[in-house]
């Protein structure tokens, strides 16, 4: 059953009682709860881990996921730079110019006959898997760059938005910073993935953990 992530945790938390309270000693199995770390869910009165701990196991153990809490942490990280706020801006604006009128996405598949280059569309940025996101944005803007500026620059004297895109996009600095970022976030996704893999084990290692973190903290102070 599909369950949107947008409801409220009232309504997860009767949805899982009313679900997993069919197997057998529920209540002594439930141990510990994984979740994105919202308020809903970690809420001290009312999130989703308080109400589960008060009717089901007032010793269950509540987690925020470590592959969110490392996205966050390198989200925050990039806040403090002015040129993540214009990539994002450049990269979101791509993906509803392109995607939201046939026109432009037209235009820019004729462009990429005339190159002669099987370039990419524009990929939505944000959502719950943001890392995820914003690799394939990346990916695509650079594997796609010469075209969309083309594209942009002949239509920009008779398109305002097409104008301040290309303008964006021509930016030394941005262009500087986003192969940083497309290198430096190659290494954060494999280090999660390790990490994912690690956790799952009955008992994980934490030295080996701790190695692979050491690594790619010198890795990206290399690449800075």
């Amino acid at each position: 059953m599909y369950l949107p992530l947008w409801f409220p945790y009232i309504v997860i938390k009767d949805f899982i009682e009313n679900t997993v309270y069919l197997l057998i000693f529920f209540s002594a199995k439930l141990i510990a709860l994984g979740s994105d770390g919202a308020s809903n869910m970690v809420g001290i009165r009312g999130g989703l881990a308080a109400l589960l701990r008060e009717d089901v196991n007032n010793e269950m153990i509540n987690v925020h996921c470590f592959a969110h809490r490392l996205e966050l942490s390198f989200r925050d990280v990039l806040k403090q730079f002015k040129q993540y706020d214009k990539l994002m801006t450049l990269l979101i604006g791509l993906y509803y110019f392109y995607t939201k009128q046939h026109k432009n996405k037209k235009g820019l598949l004729n462009t990429m006959e005339a190159f002669e280059d099987k370039g990419l569309l524009p990929t939505k940025v944000t959502g719950t898997r943001w890392i995820g996101h914003l690799a394939r944005g990346l990916n695509v803007l650079i594997k796609t760059y010469k075209i969309f500026t083309a594209h942009l620059s002949t239509i920009s004297h008779q398109n305002a938005k097409a104008e301040g895109i290309v303008k964006i996009m021509m930016s030394k600095d941005l262009v500087c910073f986003m192969l940083f970022l497309n290198v430096s976030q190659k290494h954060l996704i494999h280090y999660t993935k390790i990490a994912s893999i690690i956790f799952r084990q009955p008992y994980y290692e934490y030295i080996v953990l701790k190695v692979n973190l050491k690594s790619k903290h010198l890795i990206v102070l290399h690449i800075a």
